[in-house]
């Protein structure tokens, strides 16, 4: 599923890598645990971003963010509009 197929609302990133290798690590672990995680990179930035989501309310996504948190994970809430 590319970028433009996803919905808008709100996805938790849990990591941004410039290896992409690494963040493909870090979204199959995610994956493994349930968690819908992509990775993405826009533009010239230089940086894989690895997310959950989306979800289309904030609350959604502070129930998945807690889930994440009781996992040892942070996870940053951010506006998603693909």
């Amino acid at each position: 599923m590319n970028l433009s197929e996803r919905a808008s609302g709100f996805v938790l990133q849990v990591g941004a890598m410039k290896h992409e290798e690494n963040a493909d690590s870090l979204m199959a672990s995610l994956k493994k645990k349930n968690f819908p995680a992509f990775s993405y990179q826009r533009g010239a930035n230089d940086f894989y971003r690895v997310v959950v989501g989306p979800y289309r309310d904030a609350e959604s996504a502070a129930t998945i963010q807690e889930e994440l948190r009781k996992q040892g994970l942070t996870a940053i809430r951010k506006q998603w509009n693909p």
